[in-house]
């Protein structure tokens, strides 16, 4: 499902790359008795420069309303301007994601849905898009807002998976 332009074939490797540029993960469960289960999970990721927690906090009276469980990382985001740090980065924080997902209920003791709503603005929304591609079975809905850039494949074969970043 991922790239192997990245030099880390390892998806091991790869989970830990992204791991490293994740500097914390804001977590918000909704009051007890407005989670309806398995919970729906909403990423919130935010832009360059950002925090998960401050770019989540407009978001958790929607989410309490709504039994929504928030999940918001503050990731240190390389240069967008340079496609080849772009193509490491991204398959890695893919990969993190991927696997950090998967352990959610186990982290937070709860059932999650296994499909998530994924809300990214600017160098967030690039990394939602992104995601949704390489693991659309993982995503309900995305909201990209202000993405700036676009990764498109080279070509569409769905005979022949995975494609690669541009």
């Amino acid at each position: 499902f991922l790239p192997q332009t990245t030099g880390l074939a390892d998806p091991d490797l790869r989970v830990a790359a992204g791991a490293a540029e994740v500097d914390s993960i804001y977590i918000h469960v909704p009051p007890n008795g407005q989670v309806h289960y398995p919970a729906r999970v909403l990423v919130a990721l935010h832009g360059m420069g950002g925090n998960g927690e401050e770019f989540s906090r407009a978001l958790l009276p929607e989410a309490d309303a709504n039994g929504w469980i928030v999940i918001a990382p503050t990731i240190r985001f390389g240069d967008w301007t340079d496609s080849a740090q772009i193509a490491r980065e991204e398959p890695a924080l893919i990969a993190w994601l991927s696997a950090y997902l998967d352990q959610l209920p186990r982290t937070i003791g709860l059932p999650s849905a296994q499909r998530v709503l994924l809300l990214g603005h600017s160098r967030g929304a690039q990394l939602a898009l992104r995601y949704t591609e390489f693991h659309p079975e993982r995503v309900r809905g995305v909201a990209a807002i202000a993405a700036g850039t676009y990764t498109l494949p080279f070509n569409v074969d769905a005979s022949n998976p995975p494609l690669t970043f541009p």
